[in-house]
């Protein structure tokens, strides 16, 4: 998107009246009933983003919101985690990436207490790509060259973990060793853990102004979104 975010950080273009990107991932998250929303950012937009988080009144009415400095981002997007995860000490964690535009309103709430990947139908070309046995996944593909031609999943950029899969992460000796959050989550499947599926409907990834223009001209953002466990449900 050439040089626009060299004065704008990308989580603060508009994707509504009413919404940036950062602002629509964060209602998305207040509907999952969390404590507090972190937003890890770099030194350079830091203060940028700290100003605008400050102006957001309603959402800082409901949930406890924080701008983290965060000098893990220069070593990649794990060693960011890692840095989130090392400072505040939760039961469990939802990751959810500031570039990501959800189509529509979430519906049905992902499972509680439990590693979860919100995953959508496959689009060709797009990066994420997860191979599912049954209703977890089986492995992640950052490059989807590299996924075998079967897989239907995308990964959005969602996700829960727990503490097991957090104490993981605090103790990588070089969390720079990553290159993108695929590889660790394909780590921690290796260490034993199960990272169940959550089905909805499409979203964007805006990387790009195309993906941007795609953004404004279809999203209908005041709709509801198919969202279910893929795989048997409880009550419970």
């Amino acid at each position: 998107m050439g040089n626009l975010f060299t004065v704008l950080p990308k989580c603060l273009l508009p994707v509504s009246k009413d919404d940036t990107l950062l602002t629509h991932v964060m209602n998305h998250l207040i509907r999952m009933n969390l404590d507090t929303i972190i937003v890890s950012t770099s030194e350079a937009n830091f203060d940028i983003i700290r100003t605008f988080v400050t102006s957001l009144r309603n959402i800082k009415k409901k949930v406890d919101l924080i701008v983290f400095k965060n000098q893990g981002h220069v070593d990649g997007p794990v060693a960011a985690l890692q840095k989130v995860v090392s400072t505040w000490e939760k039961k469990s964690y939802i990751l959810s990436l500031s570039d990501i535009v959800f189509l529509d309103k979430l519906l049905i709430m992902p499972p509680p207490n439990r590693n979860w990947l919100l995953c959508s139908p496959r689009i060709t070309g797009r990066s994420g790509v997860v191979a599912t046995m049954g209703m977890f996944a089986k492995h992640l593909y950052y490059n989807s060259t590299e996924a075998p031609h079967e897989e239907r999943m995308n990964w959005t950029g969602t996700a829960c973990f727990d503490r097991r899969v957090a104490d993981i992460l605090i103790n990588l000796s070089n969390p720079s060793n990553f290159t993108n959050l695929e590889e660790f989550i394909n780590s921690s499947i290796e260490f034993g853990n199960d990272w169940q599926i959550v089905m909805t409907s499409n979203f964007v990834n805006v990387n790009t102004f195309q993906d941007y223009l795609n953004q404004i001209s279809c999203c209908p953002i005041n709709t509801n979104l198919n969202c279910r466990i893929n795989g048997p449900t409880s009550n419970n």
